[in-house]
């Protein structure tokens, strides 16, 4: 059974609707920062996180859709992420990737909470998963560039992509 909208209260609609502004935020953020990379492989790490945003955008889109939800894409969103990218990107590498972590654990919290106030089911629920999981998995490649295992950082990331990005090189 999938819950229909009138069956998510105004709370729950809302979070939606930020959530999906963070897709829209994140989207920004990760093109602005992959497009600002000199060096291939970072862009590429940079560019498969960038599709993971996509790729998660795509259904939290169908999820909106499907529960009569907006899925405008607000400019303050995309001009707060590209702020941010401009922000980060100047930094060296690890102290960009400790920038990059701080706000996720939070935001996995936040996550967390809205699937299980949302208690929807089938692709629905899928849905609100890949919601938390590509956060995770955001902070597991910050979190490994800073131990200083950049060959394996964007592993997480990569298990989740339906279409990783081509390798450099």
């Amino acid at each position: 059974m999938i819950v229909s909208a009138h069956l998510l209260g105004p709370d729950v609609k809302s979070r939606l609707q930020d959530a999906w502004q963070g897709e829209v935020f994140g989207m920004a953020m990760y093109r602005c920062i992959a497009e600002q990379q000199k060096d291939s492989f970072r862009q590429w790490q940079w560019t498969a996180l960038h599709q993971l945003e996509i790729e998660t955008g795509a259904e939290m889109r169908q999820l909106l859709l499907r529960h009569g939800l907006s899925v405008t894409e607000l400019e303050e969103s995309r001009r707060a992420g590209l702020a941010e990218a401009a922000r980060i990107v100047v930094l060296p590498w690890l102290e960009m990737m400790k920038e990059f972590a701080d706000d996720l654990p939070a935001t996995i919290d936040d996550y967390r909470t809205l699937e299980r106030a949302c208690a929807l089911e089938g692709r629905d629920a899928e849905t609100m998963r890949l919601l938390v999981d590509h956060e995770v998995a955001s902070l597991d490649f910050a979190q490994v560039e800073m131990r200083g295992e950049s060959q394996i950082s964007i592993s997480p990331v990569l298990a989740l992509l339906k279409e990783p990005p081509r390798f450099p090189g």
